[in-house]
């Protein structure tokens, strides 16, 4: 975490469905508002991290990974804690790349229309 970029990882679904995941949609909001803004310029995201950049120093923000296959764009999953935008300072950037990583390993379980509904923990 930086003062102006989070990087978000995540762990794959271990069921999809029964259809392969081509890529995953990341979102992005600040902590109080309700409209959600896709990540990395609205671009799938082939892999299981993405690194959110343009956000405002000393802003919370709020995160939510779906998967998408080839019948559409699952339910999101989302972060229980949004994480406030610092530049890192001192011993702390360490505890605070920590923490962000650990508040974002996110378990994505498919849902696809007509699947299982989604499921998201958050480690802390």
């Amino acid at each position: 975490m930086q003062r102006n970029k989070v990087e978000l990882t995540w762990t794959a679904a271990k069921d999809d469905g029964g259809s392969p995941v081509n890529n995953y949609v990341v979102e992005y909001c600040e902590e109080t508002a309700f409209r959600w803004l896709p990540a990395g310029d609205g671009d799938a995201v082939l892999g299981t991290r993405c690194v959110v950049r343009g956000l405002t120093e000393n802003t919370a923000y709020k995160f939510r990974v779906a998967a998408q296959n080839k019948v559409g764009v699952g339910e999101f999953s989302e972060c229980a804690l949004p994480v406030t935008v610092k530049e890192p300072v001192g011993v702390l950037p360490y505890l605070l790349l920590l923490r962000s990583l650990l508040a974002f390993v996110i378990s994505v379980s498919m849902s696809m229309v007509g699947y299982s509904n989604c499921a998201a923990s958050d480690v802390i």
